[in-house]
């Protein structure tokens, strides 16, 4: 999962998490929305969680981030999965820009 991301985003992202468990925390600077995000990935049948899931509603933070499970995800799917994301990410970002 680790090196998928790395693959994919590069420096876009980065890994905030312990590298242990079945979760991955990320995080970005650029301004595509983490709950717009987790709203596209669900329409191409991925879940994700915006990090602000787990926080209290006054919480304020200048970045955005996600939490990636991968418990019940087969190994040889992860690359794919991760390029979905990265495609929807970069289109979010583009819709950003213009």
């Amino acid at each position: 999962m680790l090196q998928s991301i790395k693959d994919g985003f590069g420096q876009q992202w980065e890994v905030i998490s312990q590298a242990a468990g079945l979760h991955i925390t990320v995080k970005w600077q650029v301004s595509v929305c983490e709950k717009q995000f987790a709203k596209y990935a669900l329409q191409q049948g991925i879940i994700i969680r915006p990090l602000n899931y787990y926080e209290q509603p006054d919480t304020k933070r200048n970045w955005h981030g996600i939490v990636l499970g991968f418990g019940n995800t087969h190994l040889d799917d992860i690359p794919t999965l991760i390029s979905k994301l990265y495609a929807i990410f970069i289109s979010l970002l583009h819709e950003q820009i213009q």
